[in-house]
């Protein structure tokens, strides 16, 4: 495996192949808004080595990207807000800043925002891309493979592995694309480029040949996972160029950045494609580039990026490749394009900076970029594939209120509960915090947010020792130590009220397991207690108005006792 970084994506040639000046000539109405400029060294920023580096650099310092990217364990970084719940995007506000500071060039920042993304939906995803409002610095696009489980790709020369699973899971792969406001407006032909380009990278281009003079990998490039200069891979966003033979041991350049997409040999791998319908193409060995220099200035390569800027004419011996030379160096694809698969889901995460005055034209800006982007991978792969981008297939109705039982966070009602909390009793709607005061009884504030008293996380915040149930907040003091939950209820000292006699309140109407009445007339614990006749129950439950002696105008009293008691608490 190259451990250099990919240079890949197509981007800078925009920039530095007069792809821009193409661009402009298709003005950009008053209404559309001006892009940013890109940066010069994207290209040594970008690629799906870049993604490996980053994997591999992960597994080194002990991060790896594993099950746990994952895992809806329902604990969201405490800087990243759910600000915006898009038809196709979900948009968080770097709070604190943390994202940023992180960086998507390695682990951290794609670990909090995944947290966040499947704390909200479920492990239904393919592909996660993500999106910012800055500049990223240490990497400019790349995807990063997670899992791949097709035959014949060639990904055992990447990789060292033809068949691999990181996370056990559905996801396959992260794409990062940066600040979304570069492919804005006249730089539309650069989000088309590279798109296409990282999406791509789920596939493609790592597969040998055999047949030829070498070893089969001359048809690769730039850091043998694009196609070569030299190859005829006909508009295809996986880089390689459109070359006319010209009978005369010739041949010349006509690719064009606008009619990019994927040629019949991408198409193949992606599984979009019958072998059968892939027509031979071919590779110009022995070339002879004249002295001609590419976009960035070195003597015409493999490496070399596209040519876009200008039609190139070189020497060289057509070598012809057919996809069955293909399948020979690597096997065929496995499954097929019958069984293979069809559908496949993304979800869009844009990171805000923090104070963000991103507003609803600003949103309805990305849906519509993420809408081109979708449309656009279909057209280019025949309508064969659904790639889908919307997050709600259903919408889900928030109507689970804090404490309740949830299973995403869409469920919750956002008034009372932001996020579905994994605990150790299940899934709840549950809310941030800074002490326990904001969560209420019955819970504790741990790991800043509200989790229900009785968990192990509220039992490590306990006084080690205690005297009375006082000391324990809302838990209780049982044999000189403070505890929660179960071990409450089953202790028949235990008031939670605190009441003096431990038994009868009228204002709050608690009582001891051995009195069955729960409003008033419990006379004060005796010990006599048990079933038997004259015992503390006995005597309870004949003065107790829910006694099943007890007349429907006591019940109907008892009620309206109640309502006066709630209306005071809530007073």
């Amino acid at each position: 495996m190259n451990a250099t970084p990919f240079r890949t994506s197509l981007l800078l040639l925009a920039l530095l192949m007069g792809l821009s000046a193409v661009a402009s000539a298709q003005s950009p109405s008053p209404e559309e808004i001006e892009p940013l400029p890109i940066p010069v060294d994207w290209r040594e920023r970008s690629g799906i080595g870049v993604g490996l580096e980053i994997k591999n650099i992960a597994e080194l310092e002990g991060t790896p990207f594993d099950a746990s990217l994952v895992q809806p364990n329902g604990r969201p970084a405490i800087g990243l807000d759910v600000v915006r719940r898009g038809r196709n995007v979900l948009i968080l506000e770097d709070n604190d800043g943390a994202i940023r500071r992180a960086s998507f060039g390695g682990q951290a920042a794609w670990q909090q925002v995944l947290r966040v993304l499947y704390s909200i939906y479920p492990d239904r995803f393919d592909m996660v891309m993500a999106l910012t409002e800055w500049q990223e610095r240490s990497a400019f696009a790349y995807y990063l493979p997670l899992s791949n489980d097709t035959r014949g790709l060639g990904y055992l020369h990447l990789s060292g592995r033809d068949v691999f699973d990181s996370t056990g899971s559905n996801l396959d792969g992260l794409i990062f694309m940066n600040d979304y406001r570069t492919y804005l407006g006249r730089n539309a032909v650069l989000g088309r480029i590279v798109f296409l380009q990282e999406i791509g990278h789920r596939w493609g281009s790592f597969v040998y040949y055999a047949n030829g003079p070498g070893n089969g990998r001359d048809m690769l490039g730039r850091d043998q996972s694009h196609w070569s200069f030299f190859l005829s891979a006909p508009n295809s966003a996986l880089e390689g160029n459109v070359w006319r033979d010209n009978s005369n041991g010739s041949f010349t350049t006509n690719t064009n950045a606008f009619r990019l997409g994927f040629s019949e040999l991408d198409l193949y791998l992606m599984g979009f494609l019958p072998s059968n319908q892939v027509r031979d193409f071919f590779l110009i060995t022995g070339p002879d580039v004249r002295g001609q220099r590419d976009s960035f200035g070195q003597t015409i390569n493999p490496a070399s990026a596209p040519a876009f800027e200008r039609n190139i004419t070189i020497n060289g011996t057509r070598q012809n490749i057919s996809v069955e030379d293909v399948i020979t160096s690597e096997g065929p694809r496995n499954p097929g394009f019958d069984s293979s698969q069809k559908v496949w889901n993304v979800a869009t995460v844009l990171i805000l900076n923090q104070g963000s005055t991103f507003d609803d034209g600003d949103q309805v800006l990305v849906e519509n970029l993420l809408d081109g982007w979708e449309e656009m991978f279909e057209t280019e792969t025949r309508n064969v594939p659904d790639l889908v981008l919307t997050l709600e297939d259903t919408p889900v109705t928030p109507d689970r209120n804090f404490g309740d039982a949830c299973t995403a966070t869409a469920e919750c009602d956002p008034a009372t509960a932001t996020v579905c909390l994994t605990t150790d009793e299940g899934r709840i709607c549950s809310r941030r915090c800074a002490d326990a005061d904001e969560c209420g009884e019955g819970f504790c504030c741990g790991e800043g947010f509200c989790y229900p008293s009785g968990v192990d996380l509220c039992q490590a915040q306990l006084p080690e020792t205690c005297t009375e149930d006082l000391d324990c907040g809302f838990g209780c003091c049982v044999e000189g130590q403070c505890t929660q939950g179960d071990a409450c209820a089953e202790d028949p000292n235990n008031d939670p009220n605190n009441d003096p006699d431990g038994c009868d309140d009228p204002d709050d109407g608690f009582v001891k397991p051995e009195c069955e009445c729960v409003g008033f007339g419990c006379p004060p614990p005796t010990p006599n207690v048990g079933s038997g006749t004259g015992s503390v129950r006995e005597t309870c439950q004949a003065a107790s108005p829910l006694s099943p002696a007890s007349p429907p105008a006591a019940l109907a009293l008892l009620a309206l006792a109640g309502l006066g008691l709630i209306a005071r608490r809530r007073a």
